[in-house]
C-alpha cells in the first residue's frame, strides 16, 4: 500500500509507520546562484510537528543562524563555506528517507507507564526529547514521542546556561507531551548531565541571578 499523506505527516498503512521522503522536496540549491530566500524557503518547507527528525532539521537551522550572523541580503549569493553546509545537509535529508517511526505507541492499557526526558546542549543548538517507556507484565518498551531543538542565540552563552535553556525546554516539552496524550504517568523522570544545572535546580532562586533564577 502506498504512503499516504495525514495532516503534512507520511504515513505508510501497511506497516503503521511514519516516514520522511525528504528526497522528494525540490531543492533550490539547483537554481544559480544560491541565497538565503531560496535557503530559507526550503528549510521551511518540512514539515516534523513531532521532531522525530529534528537531529537534521536542526543543521538546517543552524546554517539559517550562521547567514544571520554575516548580514546578507535576501537575494545575494552566500559564500562557498555556506555552500558546502548546505550540500551537506541536503545530504543528510536524503538520508532521513530510510527512517521508520512506528506510529503505534504499544500496548498502554493496563501498563505501567513511565515519562522520561532527556536534555542536552551544546555551544551551538540545544534540545529536549521525550520518551515513553512502557511496562505490561514482563514486557518493557521505549518508544520515541517527541523532540524538540532550539539553536544558540548569536550572543554567546556559557554551556551551562545553554543546559539550563535545555532544562527549561524539556519541562515545556513534557507539559505538552502529558497535555496532548493525557495519560496518567507512574513515574516522570528528567534527566540532565549537567552537575550545574541540577545544582541551580535544587537552590533557591532568590540565591541567584535573574537569568538563572
Amino acid at each position: 500500500m502506498k504512503d499516504t499523506k495525514m495532516l503534512g505527516i507520511y504515513w505508510t498503512p501497511s506497516t503503521d509507520e511514519f516516514n520522511f521522503p525528504l528526497n522528494q522536496i525540490k531543492c533550490h540549491f539547483s537554481e544559480s546562484p544560491l541565497t538565503k530566500r531560496s535557503i530559507l524557503s526550503n528549510i521551511m518547507s518540512i514539515f516534523d510537528p513531532l521532531g522525530l527528525i529534528a537531529f537534521a532539521t536542526v543543521q538546517g537551522k543552524l546554517i539559517l543562524r550562521s547567514l544571520w550572523s554575516v548580514k546578507i541580503d535576501w537575494d545575494s549569493s552566500v559564500s562557498e563555506n555556506i555552500t558546502k553546509l548546505w550540500t551537506r545537509f541536503l545530504n543528510l535529508l536524503e538520508n532521513t528517507s530510510k527512517i521508520k517511526i512506528p506510529r503505534y505507541y504499544g500496548t498502554i492499557i493496563n501498563a505501567k507507564l513511565e515519562l522520561h526526558t532527556f536534555v542536552d546542549a551544546s555551544d551551538s543548538a540545544y534540545g529536549a526529547v521525550c520518551y515513553f517507556l512502557i511496562q505490561s507484565g514482563s514486557r518493557k518498551s521505549c518508544t520515541l514521542v517527541s523532540l524538540k531543538t532550539r539553536v544558540a542565540p548569536l550572543k554567546a552563552l556559557t554551556i551551562p546556561r545553554l543546559e539550563l535553556q535545555a532544562a527549561l525546554l524539556g519541562v515545556r516539552l513534557a507539559k505538552a507531551v502529558k497535555k496532548a496524550h493525557g495519560l496518567e504517568f507512574q513515574r516522570e523522570v528528567y534527566w540532565s548531565d549537567s552537575r550545574d544545572v541540577l545544582f541551580w535546580i535544587k537552590g533557591e532562586n532568590r540565591r541567584y541571578k535573574q537569568f538563572v533564577s
